[in-house]
């Protein structure tokens, strides 16, 4: 840092601000406290910012599915989501859901 630049310098070290009280804290789901799928799913919420919003999606999933007024055939969800979700834990609740006709249609991105 002594080196560099006084706007590179400025720019990258700046004083930590203080989080909410309120802030979820990121944490991944504890396999060591055995299989709970309801708690996995929930775990997404405070796993990373892409992993929350998935987990988001699970709980409107969710709310769909209680609603007595819609059925499940009866909705269309459509999921999109970034291609590193493939290569991360996320993959195989993607392709439980698309596989059981939960989400249609899906797509990737880069």
């Amino acid at each position: 840092a002594e080196g560099a630049p006084s706007v590179a310098r400025d720019a990258v070290l700046k004083e930590s601000i203080a989080l909410p009280e309120d802030m979820p804290q990121i944490r991944g789901y504890d396999f060591n406290r055995g299989m709970d799928h309801r708690a996995l799913l929930q775990s997404f919420l405070s796993t990373a910012f892409q992993a929350s919003r998935f987990g988001l999606a699970v709980q409107e999933i969710n709310k769909m599915r209680r609603d007595s007024h819609t059925s499940t055939s009866g909705c269309t969800i459509f999921l999109g989501y970034t291609s590193n979700l493939i290569s991360s834990s996320v993959r195989e609740s993607i392709h439980f859901l698309a596989q059981h006709r939960m989400v249609r249609p899906h797509c990737d991105s880069v």
